[in-house]
């Protein structure tokens, strides 16, 4: 499937499941009869459901790549990123994401499994990462994200004096705190697209911090979407910053991106070591199998979502899009019924 198909599926997939979300909201907000609502109303207790997080956003990495140079771009093309460079910019199905998750399941052989209707189930392979999602192609032979090299130390250390320098100037004052969504998908009890703006600032006396005052940020703290963002607009106005800032850098940032909010996002708001240390030398991005690599992820995602244990907070991990996109691409076949 080229990459012109695969946006119109996954804006299509958001339309789709919109449309499917109203009604199956009007469905069940039916006016109750007056004596009933009388009867009741003593008695109804609003229902705090769990919270819902996701940090594979496409809207995140659409933002990140109209912000590229031509000679960054040049570099993530030949790394075999090209179709995410063209992804459109679209809003998470914080609702059906859930439902996908409840019901996807890993099946004894190790594939995923997503039930369609009644007798009819969608088995995903891991070649269908690159039909999907457009990567892949290559035929990367590594199994495994690259680990650090010799240089991986000297590279991060530069990556960490950028980011620090650009947040600390341009980005921790400049973004207010998002205010809270009154619609019913976007409330934190129901389900939220995770977005880190700035470094995050955790109340911890340990830190180095007195009481009610905001923590001293650590070095992680640093490597986040925020800190990357504020590092990426100021290269257009700042003169330390396109002085020391340059297409290879960039690159490597926009990849950490991509890894870390797209194709092996993770629960944590920060960007893990080893994806730190994965983007340090963008060659060797090349050799990875990135249809194992992704595939493994969104298993390990379903597993983790039917385990977990914490009943308030959910996390989905992994590329979501790949069940998304599958299930559209169900729901073009199969549309003379209802699958959903």
């Amino acid at each position: 499937m080229n990459n012109l198909f695969c946006n119109l599926l996954i804006c299509f997939c958001e339309l789709v499941f919109c449309i499917l979300l109203m009604v199956d909201g009007e469905q069940n907000q039916k006016p109750m009869e007056p004596n009933m609502q009388k009867e009741k109303e003593p008695n109804m207790k609003k229902v705090k459901e769990p919270s819902v997080t996701i940090r594979c956003s496409l809207a995140s990495l659409h933002d990140f790549a109209n912000l590229l140079t031509p000679g960054a771009k040049a570099k993530v093309i030949e790394i075999g990123f090209q179709n995410i460079l063209k992804l459109p910019s679209i809003r998470n199905p914080l609702k059906v994401t859930e439902t996908l998750m409840d019901r996807a399941r890993v099946t004894d052989e190790g594939r995923i499994l997503l039930p369609i209707k009644d007798e009819v189930d969608l088995i995903l392979e891991p070649e269908d990462v690159s039909l999907i999602l457009g990567i892949g192609m290559a035929g990367g032979q590594s199994k495994e994200l690259p680990q650090a090299n010799d240089q991986s130390s000297n590279v991060l250390d530069k990556m960490y004096s950028l980011l620090k320098y650009a947040s600390d100037k341009h980005g921790t004052k400049k973004h207010p705190k998002p205010v809270q969504s009154k619609d019913k998908d976007d409330e934190l009890v129901q389900g939220q697209e995770q977005d880190e703006t700035v470094p995050s600032e955790v109340q911890d006396e340990d830190a180095g911090a007195g009481p009610g005052q905001p923590a001293k940020k650590h070095r992680r703290d640093y490597f986040c979407s925020g800190s990357i963002r504020a590092l990426l607009l100021a290269y257009k106005r700042d003169k330390v910053v396109q002085a020391k800032l340059n297409d290879d850098m960039i690159a490597k940032l926009f990849c950490m991106e991509v890894l870390d909010r797209f194709l092996l996002s993770s629960s944590s708001s920060t960007i893990p070591s080893t994806i730190q240390d994965a983007v340090t030398n963008l060659e060797n991005l090349k050799n990875v199998d990135w249809c194992t690599l992704v595939y493994e992820r969104v298993k390990t995602s379903i597993i983790e979502w039917k385990n977990s244990s914490n009943k308030k907070n959910k996390n989905v991990t992994g590329c979501i899009f790949l069940l998304l996109v599958s299930i559209l691409v169900s729901l073009l076949v199969l549309c003379r019924e209802p699958i959903i």
